[in-house]
């Protein structure tokens, strides 16, 4: 036989190109796909095992989808454990932290009923007419050397006229008074303005 008429053991396409080069090509483009695909049904389950919040995003959920909400966060220089025993021990008697509750929203006069919740990460309250709803979210970060504390207000009452006046006096509110507690936790005393 001569050179010209031995078989082609190599399967060619249309254009004449050797087919197993596709198929290395094919199969590298799959694994590639397949690889992607992996991480982000990953990150759809790492997201799916966070604990839910009710940031404003989250009030529809939450079934406060009509309520006025504000939310802001710190992080305090003191692990999670050392953050949740400081507001345990703010009124023991009524559930602790309430007068961190009373500076959250504004109102040293509101009462309070704490709202129960599955481990520590979570502190509610509601007002005792339950048109206020005040919650503390708390996290460790940096490997348990800090917490971040986020704090969400949301009111049922009030028409949607008046949410971005609530949120910018509310979300100052906050801010101020979640600043307060961190200086209050981390240095024993609050700085005045003079």
């Amino acid at each position: 036989m001569t050179p010209s008429t031995l078989p082609d053991r190599q399967e060619r396409d249309t254009y004449g190109r050797p087919t197993s080069r596709l198929r290395i090509v094919a199969g590298a483009v799959l694994g590639v796909g397949a690889v992607a695909l992996v991480a982000f049904m990953a990150e759809q389950r790492a997201v799916a095992q966070r604990p839910k919040d009710s940031a404003p995003s989250r009030t529809r959920k939450l079934g406060l989808a009509d309520a006025m909400a504000a939310s802001t966060a710190v992080t305090v220089a003191l692990p999670l454990t050392e953050v949740q025993d400081a507001i345990a021990r703010e009124r023991p008697e009524e559930g602790g932290g309430q007068s961190l509750a009373h500076a959250l929203l504004g109102d040293d006069k509101a009462g309070f009923q704490p709202i129960e919740h599955q481990g520590d990460d979570v502190i509610s309250w509601r007002t005792e007419d339950g048109g206020t709803l005040v919650k503390l979210i708390l996290r460790p970060v940096r490997g348990d050397r800090m917490t971040s504390v986020t704090a969400i207000v949301a009111r049922e009452e009030g028409s949607s006229l008046r949410l971005p006046l609530f949120g910018a006096t509310q979300r100052t509110r906050l801010k101020q008074a979640l600043t307060r507690f961190r200086m209050q936790l981390e240095t024993g005393e609050t700085a005045q303005a003079r």
